[in-house]
């Protein structure tokens, strides 16, 4: 089973472009997910900034951050 994960992570991580990649506050507040990690809507986030790709940011019911996606 680990190795199935496993597979389907590395696999998903070849399959990505950089365009695929956002980045978000990991804060308990934090609703969005961000195209720049220097994005004004990050200015706030006290705690780690991720990048992830944009279908893992929707898996965890993100949306789009209002200065980036305008």
């Amino acid at each position: 089973m680990m190795q199935k994960f496993v597979l389907v992570v590395v696999i998903s991580l070849l399959g990505c472009s950089s365009s695929d990649m956002v980045y978000l506050c990991n804060g308990p507040q934090s609703k969005v997910y961000h195209k720049s990690s220097h994005c004004q809507g990050l200015r706030r986030c006290s705690t780690d900034i991720e990048a992830i790709d944009i279908a893992t940011a929707k898996a965890r019911h993100r949306r789009e951050c209002g200065y980036c996606y305008h």
